[in-house]
């Protein structure tokens, strides 16, 4: 398997003006004592740490992306390359701005009461585009060759070059020649890109820098609006990787180009993992509405005004009030063939949507132990694909894949979940079967 790069692992999201079975072992039902409070519980949702995560702040005119990086692996083999319009600036970002504005609008879910006990007790929560307008350099042809760089300069962290003006054949030679891990099944997706006229941002580390001194990376443009480039991310994503995208402005973003639904309640259940920790199946049911809409939905998880204190960044960074927007969705590769675009909500827009996900209405869960017969099933929490079949037998989930497709397991937000997959992927990752972990993995 080649180094794993960054581009799979991180976000990569930026501005546009334009049959087979698998098994996973089942939920643990033993009795932990730590049920006994009959009020009900709220606990927030697991962190979805594979997911792309980018924070867009939008003052008059200028953008900025604030985007997550997540990277294991040598420093040496640290690549991350992004398609962009003209020449941003570009600059470490500070790692707790985008975790500041994540807390801030994350969604809390709410469980149905225990029955309670005697002895008192509590509840134990146990690869993207951008374009934009008016941003121009002079380029240098590279070593004679169609390749121009726009720009060659050095973050606290990272080494950065904006290229572009050549087919992806020459980009693709001239980021290996300049020490840029880079997979092959980047050219399909680049040369899309750069019939557009787009360049790209490539960073690695600084020389002295290792793996742990990956920061957020901050992109500013001069105008423009929001966009997260699926396409390219596709070459090296996981199945069902979620995408997070947050908005702060002075009025509330909608997506232009996908569709956006708020949570339902009605269809969405809490339980227990292997653990004994309250889960929900909302990562579930996220995953199947965008894949019953094609890929090309969003849900609005927040959407009003924040206020932060001196606290939340330590007293270092202010952080205006904003109104902030924020969307989730989870697509496998197959789905990310349009980069979803964002813009103001029209005018007169009345959007609000709270953290909560109240699921207090349904059966209790708890009464001191956990209560076998109110547990959903485990396919609840596990979504195996359109056409696919999600059964237990004994607890354990399993997939039964259409003609086609193979089951691959995968981590999720909430542990390990399993979901069928095409055996040969038309969007640019591979033909061969397989994906992240496997030796078709493209990083």
């Amino acid at each position: 398997m080649p180094p794993r790069s960054a581009l799979g692992a991180a976000a990569a999201a930026f501005l546009t003006s334009s049959a087979l079975i698998v098994a996973l072992a089942p939920p643990a039902s033993a009795c932990g004592g730590l049920f006994c409070n009959g009020s009900p519980h709220a606990a927030p949702l697991p962190v979805d740490q594979s997911a792309e995560r980018v924070l867009f702040i939008k003052n008059d005119e200028r953008v900025t992306a604030h985007v997550h990086i997540a990277y294991a692996g040598e420093p040496e083999s640290f690549a991350w390359v992004v398609p962009v319009a003209g020449v941003p600036t570009v600059a470490d970002s500070d790692p707790d701005l985008l975790d500041a504005y994540d807390a801030a609008t994350a969604t809390t879910a709410t469980f149905p009461a225990g029955l309670g006990c005697s002895g008192g007790g509590g509840f134990a929560i146990g690869c993207g585009a951008m374009s934009a307008a008016g941003s121009t350099a002079l380029a240098d042809s590279a070593g004679g060759s169609s390749v121009q760089v726009f720009q060659h300069s050095f973050t606290d962290t990272y080494e950065y070059h904006i290229v572009g003006g050549a087919d992806s054949d020459e980009l693709f030679e001239w980021l290996e020649d300049n020490n840029y891990n880079v997979s092959e099944n980047m050219r399909p997706v680049m040369d899309e890109y750069l019939s557009g006229g787009t360049n790209f941002l490539a960073l690695k580390l600084n020389a002295d820098a290792g793996a742990r001194d990956v920061m957020p990376i901050a992109i500013t443009f001069g105008s423009g609006e929001p966009m997260i480039p699926l396409r390219l991310t596709a070459v090296a994503a996981q199945p069902l990787m979620g995408v997070q995208v947050i908005i702060a402005s002075d009025v509330p973003y909608v997506p232009v180009n996908y569709t956006v639904i708020e949570r339902d309640e009605s269809e969405i259940v809490g339980g227990f993992d292997a653990n004994i920790n309250p889960i929900t199946s909302y990562h579930a049911w996220v995953a199947r509405q965008a894949a019953e809409n094609g890929g090309r939905l969003f849900v609005r998880e927040f959407a009003g005004q924040v206020t932060f204190s001196e606290l939340d960044l330590g007293g270092e960074t202010e952080i205006p009030p904003a109104y902030v927007s924020r969307y989730y969705t989870r697509l496998s590769p197959q789905h990310m063939t349009t980069d979803p675009m964002f813009a103001p909500a029209p005018l007169g827009s009345d959007i609000e949507t709270g953290t909560e996900l109240d699921l207090s209405d349904q059966a209790p869960l708890t009464a001191c132990d956990v209560i076998p017969e109110n547990q959903p099933s485990p396919c609840a929490f596990n979504y195996c694909g359109p056409g696919a079949l999600c059964f237990a037998d004994e607890g354990e989930v399993m997939c039964s894949c259409k003609p086609g497709d193979v089951a691959q397991r995968f981590q999720g937000p909430q542990g390990m979940e399993v979901t069928c997959v095409p055996v040969e992927n038309p969007y640019a990752i591979t033909d061969q079967a397989g994906g992240a972990g496997t030796e078709f993995d493209p990083c």
